[in-house]
């Protein structure tokens, strides 16, 4: 006889300390990503700008634990429909923040306005932001993906963190890939000069 109920509340229970923990798994693989990359190469990128790429694994464990506790609030949503559709909201908005935060790193800290060959004096222009902030739409995208994908896991308890950290790392690479690509399509569109 077991006295384990393996209700929603309890599942949901540990929801912040599951995202903390996930948070955490893809913010060292993001570090060890970056780390290969300074190992392997001679200079893909100034040894100064390390730690603003590296504070992006300080922001994961942060945005997971707040997903985590953002998530705890949907447990009075009985429609599984309702609960769903919340998990996936938060998820996009989580993933729209993180997009924020690493488009804020990537164009103060690594990128400036002439590497992507843009004028000095179209630096504010309606261009660059459409160049800077329009490939953000992928971060909304992925995150409501993978809260619905973490809404799918409301019925089984076994191997989460694991099955979260694994859809996260490769959402997460899926959309700087898609942003970085969407980013340079766009720069090249709208600046290309002969």
């Amino acid at each position: 006889m077991t006295t384990h109920k393996n209700t929603i509340e309890e599942q949901y229970h540990h929801a912040p300390l599951n995202g903390l923990t996930t948070g955490a798994i893809v913010g060292a693989a993001w570090a060890t990503v970056f780390l290969i990359l300074y190992v392997n190469s001679w200079k893909v990128i100034d040894v100064k700008e390390y730690p603003s790429i590296l504070l992006m694994s300080l922001i994961f464990p942060l945005v997971g634990w707040l997903t985590g506790l953002w998530e705890k609030s949907t447990c009075p949503y009985k429609t599984p429909v309702k609960q769903a559709r919340r998990i996936g909201t938060i998820g996009a908005v989580m993933a729209t923040i993180t997009g924020l935060i690493m488009t804020t790193v990537c164009y103060t800290v690594l990128d400036k306005p002439e590497d992507r060959g843009i004028p000095r004096i179209a630096a504010f222009s309606a261009k660059t932001f459409i160049v800077y902030f329009a490939p953000l739409i992928v971060f909304p995208i992925a995150g409501y993906a993978l809260g619905l994908f973490r809404g799918a896991l409301t019925s089984e308890d076994r191997f989460i963190i694991a099955k979260m950290s694994l859809a996260s790392i490769t959402t997460l690479l899926a959309c700087v890939i898609a942003w970085l690509c969407f980013s340079g399509f766009l720069g090249m569109a709208f600046f290309f000069t002969f």
